[in-house]
C-alpha cells in the first residue's frame, strides 16, 4: 500500500486523520492520485474533500464520476485538462452574458459565480460546470417561486401526468444552457459554446444582504472565498463595491467558526 503522511501530528483527533488518511490511501493505490497530488494539496482542498466526499470516505468506495472529480479537486497531473477561459475571461462573459440576458427580459440582477472553474489553483476538466447564483430583481414571493421549481423534480407517485406537474424545466432561470449557447453564437465565442452554465442557486437582493450578514449560517457557495466573484450591481452598490461586501464577510470570524462547526460535525459523523 501507498504511505503518506497521516496527518496524525497535525490532527488532534487521530481516529479522524485514520479515516481520511485511508481512504486517499485507496485512491492512491487505484492511481487516482499521487502521493505528490495529496502532498501538494493545501488545506482548503483537504477541507473540500472531506467536505463533499465525507460519505464516500466513510464506505470506502468512490465511484468514476467521483473519482474524476477528485482529480480535479487535486489538480492531479494525471488530470485531462480543459484549456478552457481563465478565471479573467469568465469574469468578462459573465458581464457579457449578464447584459445578453437582460436585453432578452430575464430579470437578473447579478450572477455569483464560484466552483472549480473560478479556482485559480485548480485545473478544470472538459465537463466542469461554470457555477452561478442569480440575484434575481424579484420579489419575496415570485423569488420563492422560482427557487421551489429550480429544486422540483417529477412526483413519480402523483397520479398528475408528467407533462403537467410544474418541474425544474418550467423555470426561466433554472437551465441557462441555450441562453448561453445562443449568447456564444450572437457573439462568435466558438471556444466557449460547450461551457454549461450551472444555475446552483437563486436569491435576490434582499435575501443575499441579510445572508451575508451570517447570522445562521455560511452560504453554501461561500465557503472557499477566493473562488466567489460577482458580476452586476446591486441597488447602489457597485461591482467592486458589492465584491468587497462579500469577501469581507466569507473571510470574517463568524466565517471561519461556521466553517470549524462544519469540519467538527463531519469529524464526529466519520468516527462514530
Amino acid at each position: 500500500m501507498a504511505q503518506i503522511p497521516s496527518g496524525e501530528n497535525l490532527e488532534e483527533n487521530v481516529e479522524f486523520a485514520h479515516v481520511v488518511g485511508t481512504a486517499i490511501n485507496q485512491l492512491i493505490d487505484g492511481r487516482v492520485l499521487s502521493t505528490q497530488d495529496v502532498s501538494d494539496a493545501s488545506d482548503d482542498t483537504l477541507f473540500e474533500f472531506v467536505q463533499r466526499f465525507e460519505t464516500e470516505i466513510k464506505i470506502g468506495s468512490f465511484s468514476e464520476k467521483d473519482k474524476e472529480k477528485l482529480k480535479t479537486l487535486f489538480s492531479s497531473k494525471t488530470l485531462e485538462v480543459d484549456p478552457g477561459p481563465n478565471r479573467e475571461r469568465l469574469i468578462d462573459l459573465a458581464r457579457s452574458f449578464l447584459t445578453y440576458e437582460r436585453q432578452t427580459g430575464m430579470r437578473i440582477k447579478g450572477i455569483i459565480l464560484f466552483g472549480s472553474r473560478m479556482d485559480p489553483s485548480k485545473k478544470a476538466r472538459f465537463d466542469s460546470d461554470l457555477d452561478m447564483i442569480l440575484v434575481l430583481d424579484l420579489p419575496q414571493n415570485q423569488l420563492l417561486y422560482e427557487v421551489q421549481l429550480l429544486h422540483a423534480r417529477p412526483d413519480l407517485e402523483d397520479e398528475t401526468p408528467g407533462f403537467m406537474q410544474f418541474t425544474r424545466e418550467d423555470s426561466f432561470y433554472a437551465d441557462l444552457d441555450v441562453d448561453w449557447k445562443n449568447f456564444c453564437r450572437k457573439n462568435g465565442y466558438e471556444n466557449e459554446f460547450n461551457l454549461i452554465p450551472q444555475t446552483a442557486g437563486l436569491t435576490n437582493i434582499e435575501f443575499l444582504l441579510k445572508e451575508l450578514e451570517l447570522e445562521t449560517h455560511l452560504p453554501f457557495w461561500g465557503y472557499f472565498p477566493n473562488t466567489v466573484y460577482f458580476v452586476g450591481d446591486l441597488e447602489n452598490m457597485s461591482e467592486e463595491e458589492v465584491n468587497e461586501h462579500i469577501q469581507k464577510a466569507l473571510r470574517s470570524p463568524k466565517a471561519k467558526n461556521f466553517r470549524q462547526e462544519l469540519l467538527d460535525k463531519i469529524k464526529a459523523r466519520l468516527t462514530k
